[in-house]
């Protein structure tokens, strides 16, 4: 599928299939189970970045791997997705866990 269909259906169903793709090393914790203190510093990192990213001039744009050339407006937008997704996926996880018990 082109870089176009995927970034038009993406932002159109705002909705991220499950390993769809693997998150670049970059990205991935260092350790398997990180500590609450480091998990709060990242978070701290991720706000202050976001606050700066909210802010941003409107034709700034950035590559995507896999939606191709995003501008401000849709980053911030594939963030929200982005970020829902990942709650989804903890959400899942707590709940198999609860039902576990």
């Amino acid at each position: 599928m082109s870089q176009i269909v995927t970034k038009k259906l993406f932002f159109l169903l705002k909705y991220i299939p499950r390993k769809s793709a693997k998150a670049p090393k970059v990205v991935c914790p260092a350790e398997q189970n990180p500590k609450v203190n480091d998990l709060q510093h990242h978070l701290n990192e991720v706000i202050v970045k976001l606050q700066k990213t909210t802010n941003a001039p409107a034709n700034l744009y950035f590559h995507h791997p896999k939606l191709g050339v995003i501008n401000t407006k849709e980053t911030l937008e594939f963030i929200v997705i982005h970020n829902e997704h990942h709650l989804k996926i903890i959400r899942d996880i707590l709940a198999k866990k609860n039902h576990a018990v």
